[in-house]
């Protein structure tokens, strides 16, 4: 009986020491993970061409949104510095049909020579600016090129328009694009006058609503423009009717 006793304490002690060696490695290392209780763990962001240390915070395991707001950043990054170089021309033989007739609106509103306010409106904020999508760099500062790229990141086909040098930056994933609808309607602030809109919608699957991705709103200050504007709406309206399924 005594024998007994002295070897269970033996084996008691041995797996204590294991379970304290075991501790000291997890600790020592950062990987202690508990699923009811929150982690702060350092995690690398790039600044420029550094990198630096920053905390975030965990939660049972499971990374924060800051995830998924770094994939944003990352594809928003890979896109911007792919619309720097002009895409290899296999690109236009790689779209699908539907990509293709988006595309082909896009280089309208591209050779029209208009200039857009472009409205994109987000979970919490508004972005605007007003541009050509499309012309010579060189007349004016709001001109832009008209570029078709695919994400290093993600491989969608995406048609980029841009400025010269490069303060201005439009990214449109084309197969996002389901409709559009060019609407005509009485402007809320400036009595008599007409907006043209041109929206891009997408069909949410799950849901069956469709969405808003962006509109592109006419933005003409004289007459002689206006009218010009006018009459390449009424042509578009032709062509593609007030709303159109790509």
């Amino acid at each position: 009986m005594m024998m007994m006793m002295m070897i269970f304490r033996e084996i008691n002690a041995v797996l204590l020491v294991v379970v304290l060696v075991w501790l000291s490695i997890t600790i020592s290392h950062g990987f202690v993970i508990v699923p009811t209780t929150t982690t702060t763990i350092m995690r690398p962001v790039r600044s420029g061409t550094a990198s630096k240390f920053v905390p975030q915070i965990t939660n049972g395991g499971v990374l924060s949104e800051l995830s998924s707001l770094d994939a944003s950043a990352d594809e928003s990054e890979a896109v911007s510095e792919a619309a720097d170089n002009d895409g290899p021309s296999s690109i236009s033989t790689k779209l699908t049909p539907k990509e293709k007739r988006v595309y082909t609106m896009l280089k309208e509103l591209s050779d029209s020579n208009l200039p857009f306010r472009i409205v994109v409106v987000g979970n919490g904020a508004i972005l605007e600016s007003t541009n050509l999508l499309g012309g010579s760099p060189s007349p004016s500062p709001n001109s832009t090129i008209m570029k078709l790229n695919q994400s290093p990141v993600s491989g969608a086909n995406i048609v980029t328009f841009a400025s010269e040098d490069k303060s201005f930056e439009f990214h449109l994933m084309i197969a996002k694009v389901d409709k559009v609808a060019l609407i005509e309607k009485d402007s809320p602030i400036n009595n008599g006058k007409t907006m043209r809109i041109i929206r891009f919608i997408n069909n949410d699957d799950e849901s069956g609503s469709s969405k808003s991705i962006c509109s592109l709103i006419i933005a003409t200050g004289d007459d002689d423009h206006a009218d010009a504007a006018n009459e390449w709406f009424k042509i578009m309206t032709s062509k593609y009717g007030s709303e159109h399924t790509f």
